[in-house]
């Protein structure tokens, strides 16, 4: 059995963002998260080293693996 390649981390979502260079990006990467904090009345998470979430949800693979995940908000890049 695979593991689900998307998984909560204990980074910051805040911290991530601060980091984008761009700061058209940095902005609509804020502008979502708060969007999505308002909408689904959950913090945000990492859920890989580049992309933020929020929300949880139960998934699993077509291989049968399964977890708790997040809606993903924001890739910057």
């Amino acid at each position: 059995m695979s593991d689900l390649k998307t998984t909560p981390t204990h980074s910051s979502v805040e911290v991530f963002f601060k980091s984008v260079n761009d700061e058209e990006k940095r902005a609509d990467c804020f502008a979502i998260l708060n969007l999505m904090k308002k909408v689904t009345g959950d913090e945000p998470r990492m859920l890989d080293p580049g992309m933020g979430g929020s929300g949880v949800s139960l998934t699993s693979t077509i291989a049968g693996a399964k977890g708790t995940g997040s809606t993903p908000d924001s890739l910057p890049e």
